[in-house]
């Protein structure tokens, strides 16, 4: 419209006005006056831009995931600090929404232009793409943070979350559980891929804080969720989450191998270890002390209880070899962003042994 008005006030000196001409003097001041006004709205309409795009590069300036306690730490203690800065990466989204609509506001007042002018609402998504590319440039800078976190190539001596080896017969489960779908997990809560999924869910929800200067009643959500490096980000954080799991559960692998403990126990084999005169024996020794030497006692024993009692001690051994086998078993390891606590599975597998020694 205003390169219109330029275009009209210099024609007259383009068809017919020469510099010699009487009315040459109005000719430059309607020419200046329509030059002036349109660098006004230019500069009106460039100070907009620019003070949108300074808005929306404050949103990725800080990260969601800056250390905000001692790491690592449990799920839930992450959980109530990350949800604290999403509410503040909203807080501050969302009064950037609102002074994009104050802006844009002053600048079509600036314009003169009505609301529904084509010029107007070609401005107007202009302005919407900027608002885009920054929540993009947020979104993805906090996926990347995300990702950077839980790859289980990344520093090892800074892993972000605690989780607990525990036996839970008939299970050897992790806690909080790995993904919903562990036998055994958890029963309330999410799982660490649930956490993971929910992360996600809201670091690319902020974008649904802002409204679309040119229809207000719709959000960016759309932008973000067709973005292509948002949609690789993500897959590759869900990809990183699983390759961690399986990383895990060769851990438990060797815990897994003395199933055969909490899943039958010993009480059947001691049972037929010991006869029942071995029993009582054993039991009478307890009440009584000790009356005489180990020498004695076999001896005083039939053939049947030597025998009895010549295998409960081939039992005895190979419990204590077991106990030895077991308190050897690592009590906790760091792989990737987890840092894993096995002494409460070590210490049961412990108790189930050593209570016949």
């Amino acid at each position: 419209e205003r390169m219109r008005i330029i275009d009209e006030a210099v024609e007259p000196g383009v068809l017919a006005l020469t510099w010699r001409s009487h009315a040459i003097a109005g000719f430059t001041r309607t020419v200046s006056e329509a030059i002036n006004e349109a660098h006004c709205v230019l500069g009106a309409a460039k100070a907009t831009v620019k003070d949108l795009a300074a808005l929306t590069e404050g949103w990725a300036a800080r990260g969601l995931f800056a250390c905000r306690m001692p790491l690592p730490c449990d799920a839930d203690t992450f959980e109530e600090s990350f949800a604290s800065a999403v509410a503040e990466r909203c807080v501050a989204v969302e009064q950037g929404g609102r002074r994009a609509v104050q802006l844009t506001a002053a600048t079509r007042q600036v314009l003169g232009i009505p609301r529904g002018a084509p010029s107007w609402r070609s401005y107007q998504l202009h302005l919407d793409g900027i608002l885009a590319r920054g929540l993009i440039a947020a979104i993805t800078t906090a996926l990347q943070e995300l990702l950077c976190v839980i790859d289980p190539t990344g520093d090892p001596a800074r892993p972000l979350l605690e989780v607990s080896l525990v036996l839970r017969p008939p299970h050897l489960v992790f806690v909080p559980s790995l993904s919903e779908d562990d036998i055994g997990g958890t029963a309330r809560g999410p799982s660490l891929a649930g956490w993971v999924d929910s992360w996600i869910a809201r670091i690319t929800g902020i974008a649904q804080r802002v409204a679309r200067l040119d229809w207000p009643a719709a959000d960016f959500a759309g932008d973000v969720a067709q973005d292509a490096k948002v949609r690789a980000l993500a897959e590759s954080i869900r990809t990183r989450v699983a390759d961690n799991r399986m990383a895990l559960r060769a851990f438990a692998s060797s815990y897994a191998a003395y199933q055969e403990l909490w899943m039958f126990g010993e009480e059947p084999r001691m049972a037929d270890a010991l006869s029942p005169h071995a029993r009582e024996q054993s039991s009478a020794q307890t009440e009584q002390g000790p009356t005489s030497s180990e020498e004695e006692t076999i001896l005083s024993l039939d053939m049947g209880d030597q025998r009895a009692l010549a295998w409960s001690e081939r039992e005895l051994s190979r419990l204590r070899r077991l106990a030895e086998e077991v308190a050897t078993l690592r009590g906790g390891a760091t792989i990737g962003w987890l840092r894993i606590d096995a002494c409460p599975a070590r210490q049961a597998l412990l108790t189930l042994v050593t209570k016949w020694l």
